[in-house]
């Protein structure tokens, strides 16, 4: 059965599937929207599609590299 998790990026709510094989998924999702907000509030992303994009491969590397 998959679980549906919710997170808000960049002012828009996601919803998320993720499988029972995933351990703690909320705590994955925080870490990610954690990621990106520190990324975004450092001015490293901006309002424009790509920015968002950018910002989401940077924290998603980021968070890989941990």
């Amino acid at each position: 059965m998959e679980r549906i998790v919710t997170i808000e990026l960049f002012g828009e709510i996601y919803k998320l599937k993720a499988g029972n094989d995933v351990g703690n998924v909320n705590e994955v999702a925080d870490f990610l929207v954690g990621e990106v907000n520190r990324l975004d509030s450092n001015g490293e992303g901006t309002k424009t599609n790509v920015s968002k994009f950018s910002t989401l491969l940077v924290a998603s590397l980021n968070i890989s590299k941990e």
